[in-house]
């Protein structure tokens, strides 16, 4: 397969950790001021990252899922998986959004149930760096009316999306809580070898910049939450199946209110 055009501005907002596993922040905050994103690469091993997927899979059962809406705060702060399909209402237009994906929550403080949490915690780590916390900051019990919400994200081939929308309310809650808003996304998969179309974009007044594009298994992906950003249809042209986990996985860790 021939290689995808790049946007330059994958490539100057790409950066590496230093061996020692020290972050380059401010060529991170260079990146999230002038473009409003960066990805950032040696954080999590790309090997582990592949392995963990083949847990999740192996793991993974499809008669788990839960209904889009009606779960507790407490299911989500345990082993849990539901559909999130259909449109968010919400007061703004930019935080009204469809979108159809399967959502798993796996705690740190639950049961590594999907084998996950090892790629998942260095990613709740830079997190807590970039805000300016200690390392293990909520990552553990529930600190400062927080918790960490470790959780994968699937878009499955035939059609997984997420319209055009900008974040609310981890936004709010990170705000609140630390003072400021980061989000990460860790991509598992990538376009090519798990999928072949769609994939994460960032609206720019010139057009979409195709995110995906320079993302590979092991990258972190980090945004600001000004952004209008969203995931493109994943593989429209097959049947959707919503039995298995193929398609694009990403790993999230938003800081969630205890309530």
């Amino acid at each position: 397969m021939a290689s995808e055009p790049v946007d330059p501005s994958l490539v100057r907002n790409t950066h590496a950790a230093r061996g020692d596993g020290a972050i380059p922040r401010e060529a991170i905050e260079r990146s999230l001021q002038a473009d409003g994103f960066a990805i950032l690469r040696g954080v999590v091993d790309p090997a582990a990252v592949r392995e963990a997927v083949s847990r999740l899979r192996a793991a993974f059962r499809a008669e788990d899922d839960h209904p889009t809406v009606g779960e507790s705060p407490a299911d989500v702060r345990r082993n849990f998986q539901k559909l999130a399909v259909g449109t968010v209402q919400r007061a703004h237009p930019l935080q009204s959004y469809a979108r159809l994906l399967r959502v798993i929550f796996t705690p740190f403080f639950a049961d590594d149930r999907y084998g996950v949490h090892v790629v998942l915690r260095p990613l709740a780590v830079l997190r807590n760096r970039l805000l300016g916390l200690g390392d293990d900051y909520a990552i553990g019990p529930i600190e400062g009316g927080v918790w960490t919400a470790a959780r994968i994200q699937h878009y499955p081939c035939g059609g997984g999306f997420l319209a055009s929308h900008v974040d609310a309310n981890s936004v709010a809650v990170s705000e609140t809580r630390t003072g400021r808003y980061v989000q990460l996304l860790l991509a598992m998969t990538q376009r090519g070898v798990d999928f072949e179309r769609g994939g994460a974009y960032l609206e720019r007044p010139t057009g979409r910049l195709d995110l995906e594009a320079g993302l590979r298994p092991g990258d972190v992906l980090v945004y600001d939450g000004r952004g209008t950003h969203g995931v493109a249809d994943i593989d429209p042209h097959r049947v959707l199946d919503l039995r298995r986990l193929e398609g694009r996985l990403v790993g999230l860790v938003n800081l969630y209110e205890a309530r």
